[in-house]
């Protein structure tokens, strides 16, 4: 009996990280895939994943990938919008020193 147990237990380990390997591998197809979309391009790919999720009968493999989609899109997002925060600040110190320099 405790053969079978650690039999099981053996099984139950490489499922879960042949699991997560997979996983890593989905999340990096993913994050190459997105990071080249533009932030429109994202939130709306975003909001069709949602609609999905929200609508469908999802396998929980299917979810865990779609959450895990739904995060790059959200962390690409967050990216760009700090990028785009940055040149904005660039700019202003820019103008306050170009004003400066004329007065």
């Amino acid at each position: 009996m405790k053969n079978l147990d650690s039999s099981n237990k053996a099984k139950k380990q490489l499922l879960q990280s042949n699991d997560k390997s997979s996983l890593e591998q989905f999340r990096k197809e993913c994050y190459v895939k997105i990071c080249n979309l533009s932030y429109e391009e994202s939130l709306r790919e975003l909001d069709m994943l949602l609609d999905t999720m929200q609508e469908s009968d999802l396998q929980v493999e299917d979810l865990q990938r779609s959450y895990i989609k739904g995060n790059i899109y959200l962390e690409h997002c967050q990216e760009l919008l700090d990028q785009v925060e940055q040149d904005v600040i660039e700019i202003n110190e820019e103008k306050i020193n170009e004003l400066n320099n004329h007065s």
